[in-house]
């Protein structure tokens, strides 16, 4: 059993008590299901498909109880899974499916009528059902993921329900069908809170915050890799420097505190500006270092400068 399939059967433990709210979830379980045409009858038959018993057993139990409708489960399969498939007909459930894809109505007690909602508890419901018949989620320690398979004509008013808690879906074809997604952490983990699973609500909170720590973790770290990148390579040339004013003599013509500023950074080669301003005697401040190693580089630029022209002119016949 997946990820998703888990969190389907501790949503099939949340059975609605009230009979407005059951109505209100057996309409958002079918919501996937499609309209076909009998050939031999021409009777219009509602079909629906789910790949979990538990699913397939409460969207029986709801349609006989709130639509008088009691229909066969046929089970058949596909490569690694069961389908059950609930095939009826049902003049008032068809003629909900249908409205789906009329124009969205602007006044709310018109929505409310056209979803079925009695109560303040029915969008929960219906909600649960949406999730029950064609939602899935992924598993939080892996990403943040929760979609809808729906068919064209009904997406757009299931995308408007869905937006009135905040941010709407994104949207993406899935063959003949579109799928209304999410992969904000909060916008999933508010879905399941109003749909009243606050176990999975907490655990994609836990989920986000982990990661926020981890990213902040990183980018300290990749601070501290820079900052020591930047201090080693400023190291490297401090030592080229003195190098080179020790090549040419140059290191005696320098003030007494740059020469042992020189001598200390070429001994000391791995240490910090900080660590090196306290080998000092007395010791100096960092500020202090600073002008000394900056004089010591101009100092190493212009006997470098004057070695080169030296050894240009004496190439020249």
């Amino acid at each position: 059993m997946n990820y998703s399939e888990t969190v389907k059967e501790r949503i099939l433990q949340n059975e609605p008590k009230k009979v407005c709210c059951s109505r209100a979830m057996c309409c958002g379980i079918f919501l996937s299901a499609e309209i076909l045409t009998e050939s031999d009858t021409g009777e219009d038959v509602i079909s629906f498909r789910t790949e979990q018993s538990g699913v397939s057993t409460l969207a029986r139990h709801l349609l006989a109880a709130r639509f008088g409708r009691d229909t066969e489960v046929t089970v058949g399969s596909r490569p690694g899974h069961k389908v059950y498939t609930l095939a009826f007909s049902s003049k008032p459930l068809r003629k909900f499916l249908a409205s789906l894809s009329e124009p969205l109505p602007t006044d709310a007690s018109e929505e409310r009528a056209r979803f079925a909602f009695k109560c303040p508890e029915c969008r929960s419901a219906f909600l649960r059902g949406l999730f029950l018949g064609c939602g899935s989620v992924n598993d939080p320690q892996n990403s943040f993921h929760l979609e809808f398979i729906l068919p064209p004509d009904r997406a757009e008013t299931v995308g408007a329900l869905l937006s009135e808690d905040g941010e709407a879906p994104r949207r993406v074809k899935r063959r003949e069908k579109v799928g209304l997604y999410y992969k904000k952490s909060t916008a999933i983990a508010e879905f399941f809170s109003i749909i009243g699973d606050n176990g999975l609500y907490f655990e994609i909170a836990d989920k986000q915050i982990e990661r926020q720590i981890r990213v902040s973790e990183n980018r300290a770290l990749n601070c501290e890799m820079k900052n020591l990148e930047k201090t080693v390579t400023a190291s490297l040339a401090q030592i080229a420097a003195v190098r080179e004013l020790f090549i040419t003599g140059e290191i005696e013509r320098l003030p007494q505190e740059l020469r042992e500023t020189a001598v200390l950074r070429l001994e000391y080669d791995e240490d910090s500006l900080s660590m090196l301003a306290q080998r000092h005697v007395p010791p100096i401040t960092k500020s202090g270092l600073n002008n000394r190693l900056r004089r010591i580089m101009e100092a190493a630029r212009d006997a470098k400068a004057k070695r080169e022209a030296e050894e240009a002119s004496a190439e020249d016949p």
